[in-house]
C-alpha cells in the first residue's frame, strides 16, 4: 500500500511541477507575444509620425514656393 500511495503522491507532485513548466511556457509565450505586438506598435507609430512630417513639409515647400515664385 505504501507504494501506492508513494506512487500517486509521487505523479501529483509531477503533475505539479508539470502545471509550473506550463505556465512558464505560457509565461514566456505571452512575453513573446507582447514583445512582437509591441515593436509593430512603435514600427507603425514612427511611419505615421514620418507621414505627418512628410505631409508638414511639403506644405511648407509649397507656401514657400506661392510665397517666393
Amino acid at each position: 500500500m505504501n507504494n501506492v500511495s508513494g506512487a500517486s503522491s509521487g505523479s501529483s507532485s509531477g503533475r505539479s511541477g508539470g502545471r509550473v513548466f506550463v505556465t512558464m511556457e505560457r509565461n514566456e509565450f505571452e512575453r513573446i507575444v507582447f514583445e512582437n505586438v509591441q515593436m509593430k506598435l512603435e514600427k507603425e507609430i514612427f511611419e505615421r509620425k514620418m507621414m505627418v512630417v512628410v505631409v508638414v513639409l511639403c506644405m511648407v515647400m509649397v507656401g514657400f514656393s506661392k510665397l517666393f515664385g
